[in-house]
C-alpha cells in the first residue's frame, strides 16, 4: 500500500474494519464497550452509565435498591401510603411509564427527555421477549439490557450480573448475598417438608376474592418455598394472571390459609366485603379465622411486583404458616430489609403497620 496515496489507505482500513464487524454490527462509541447480558445478547453501551430506566417495576425496583441515584423514574405512581416507605428524593423522580401488564403505559417524550443511559428489563428470558426489546432497543435509540426476571432463585446473579455492569460490586455482592442467606434459610426447613405437613394456601385477588394465580405461577413461588402448598390445583395454565374461579371451586379446595393484598388488587375490599359474602363461612381458612393481609408498602410483600421485595416476604408467610419452626418475630430482620434495600430507616409507626396484616 505505499503506493496509495494515504487517504486512500485510511479508506480501505476503516472498510475493513467495518467488514470484521460483520454485518448490522456497530463500534462502540467512544469510550464505550460491548457486553453480553443475561439473555446472551450482545449491547453497545456508553462507557460511563449515569442513569438507568427500568422497562417494568421488576427491573425498576433492582436499580432502586441497588443504587437510587441512577434509577431515572418510576413506572407507575405511588399512592401516598406507599410516598411514606421512599424516601426522599426518591419519591419525587420522574413517572415514566413503561412496557408491562396489559397497556403500555411508557411515556415517550418524558423518556427521551430524560435521556437514561440504558433501559433495563428483567423478564422471562425467552425468544418473543427478546425480539420485543430488540425492537424497543432500535425504537428508541437506547441500549436495552435483559437481566433474568423468571422467580427469586435468579436474585443473587442479577445483582452480581448488575454489580459488575455498574460498577458496582461491593454493594451488589451485599444484596446478593442477602437474598441467597435468606432463599438458602427457608429451603433448609421447607425443602424436606412432607406433603402432609403443609399448609394449604389460597392467594385471593379481585374485590370478591375470586383470581388467584395457579400452581406453577411465578406471583406465587412464595407458597411451596415457605412451607405451603398452593390451593389453585395444577390443572389451569399458570401464565395467566389472576385467573377467575368460583367459589365453589375454592369451598373444594377448602384452604386452610388465605391471603389477599392489603391494598391494591382488590384485596381490601375482599376484607372488607368478605362478612358479606355469601358461602365463604364454608372455607376453612375463613371459620379458622386464618385469613392474613399482605404488607403492600412501598412494594408487595407476596406478589406483585414479583422482584426482589417479595424476599422481606419470606419470613412472614414462612411465619404464618409454621409459626412452630419459625418461632422468634420479624421485626428486626423488616428493619434490616428495609434500611438494606430500601435505604429507609423505618420507625416504629412503619414497623407497627407493615406487620399488622392479619
Amino acid at each position: 500500500m505505499k503506493h496509495f496515496p494515504l487517504f486512500v489507505v485510511l479508506l480501505l482500513t476503516i472498510a475493513a474494519g467495518l467488514t470484521a464487524l460483520g454485518e448490522g454490527e456497530s463500534l462502540p462509541p467512544a469510550g464505550g464497550r460491548v457486553i453480553t447480558d443475561m439473555a446472551g445478547r450482545e449491547v453497545i453501551l456508553p462507557g460511563e452509565i449515569h442513569s438507568v430506566m427500568g422497562k417494568s417495576p421488576m427491573g425498576t425496583i433492582l436499580i432502586y435498591t441497588l443504587d437510587p441515584d441512577r434509577l431515572a423514574g418510576w413506572n407507575y405512581l405511588f399512592t401516598e401510603q406507599e410516598r411514606r416507605y421512599i424516601p426522599a428524593p426518591y419519591d419525587g423522580l420522574p413517572l415514566l411509564g413503561g412496557w408491562f401488564g396489559k397497556k403500555n403505559s411508557a411515556n415517550l417524550e418524558k423518556i427521551i427527555k430524560t435521556a437514561p443511559d440504558i433501559i433495563m428489563d428483567a423478564d422471562f428470558l425467552t425468544p418473543e421477549t427478546i425480539a420485543a426489546d430488540d425492537e424497543l432497543q432500535n425504537q428508541l435509540g437506547i441500549p436495552v439490557v435483559m437481566v433474568d426476571g423468571s422467580g427469586m432463585d435468579a436474585l443473587p446473579g442479577v445483582y452480581r450480573f448488575m454489580g459488575e455492569l455498574l460498577g458496582l460490586g461491593t454493594r451488589a455482592e451485599e444484596l446478593a448475598a442477602y437474598c441467597e442467606d435468606t432463599l438458602d434459610t427457608a429451603r433448609s426447613i421447607t425443602s424436606v417438608m412432607e406433603d402432609n405437613r403443609r399448609i394449604s394456601v389460597y392467594y385471593a385477588e379481585g374485590p370478591e376474592g375470586l383470581q388467584t394465580e395457579p400452581r406453577g405461577s411465578r406471583h406465587t413461588q412464595l407458597i411451596p418455598l415457605c412451607g405451603g402448598i398452593n390451593a389453585a390445583d395444577g390443572g389451569r395454565d399458570a401464565s395467566v394472571d389472576m385467573a377467575r374461579v368460583s367459589l365453589e371451586q375454592v369451598i373444594l379446595w377448602n384452604p386452610q390459609v388465605i391471603i389477599t393484598p392489603a391494598e391494591g388488587g382488590g384485596g381490601e375490599a375482599f376484607l372488607t366485603n368478605l362478612s358479606t359474602l355469601p358461602g365463604w363461612s364454608e372455607v376453612e381458612a375463613v371459620r379458622e379465622g386464618r385469613l392474613y393481609a399482605i404488607p403492600q408498602y412501598p412494594f408487595g410483600w407476596f406478589d406483585r411486583p414479583a422482584s426482589v421485595n417479595r424476599i422481606v416476604g419470606i419470613g412472614w408467610l414462612s411465619r404464618i404458616l409454621h409459626a412452630d419452626l419459625f418461632p422468634t418475630g420479624m421485626e428486626e430482620e423488616v428493619c434490616r430489609f428495609y434500611s438494606l434495600f430500601y435505604h429507609l430507616d423505618l420507625n416504629g409507626a412503619q414497623l407497627d403497620e407493615l406487620l399488622a396484616g392479619r
